[in-house]
């Protein structure tokens, strides 16, 4: 079930391009465009140290369509929001949030850049 279009015009305002690996090992294979996303901030101050939050500050909640399932392990693809590449991490905790009546709302999993 997609996400209603009204309330993914309040929580998932941003799109990603999904990209496979290519022969290469390069992330240029474009597998989904467009797809209703949002990249949130985790919060940084719960981490004891500098190094923790420095850690955190390279990582994102991504967000997306529960109706997207990815076409290979999200550890084999790479994401694109707003000109900028993200890895899914921790390919275990990949979550689904429900809808009041149990139908997936969104799905969720860590990022981090691909340059941290």
């Amino acid at each position: 079930m997609a996400v209603p279009a009204e309330v993914a015009s309040l929580l998932l305002t941003q799109t990603a391009t999904v990209y496979g690996r290519a022969s290469n090992g390069q992330f240029t294979v474009p597998l989904q465009a467009g797809l209703a996303c949002r990249l949130l901030h985790l919060n940084v101050q719960d981490s004891p140290s500098g190094a923790g939050r420095v850690e955190l500050a390279s990582r994102r909640l991504f967000c997306w369509d529960a109706s997207y399932f990815f076409p290979a392990l999200p550890i084999e693809t790479q994401i694109e929001v707003g000109g900028l590449r993200w890895n899914l991490v921790d390919t275990g905790a990949i979550g689904t949030r429900p809808w009041i009546d149990g139908t997936p709302a969104y799905k969720f999993a860590d990022a981090v850049r691909e340059d941290a």
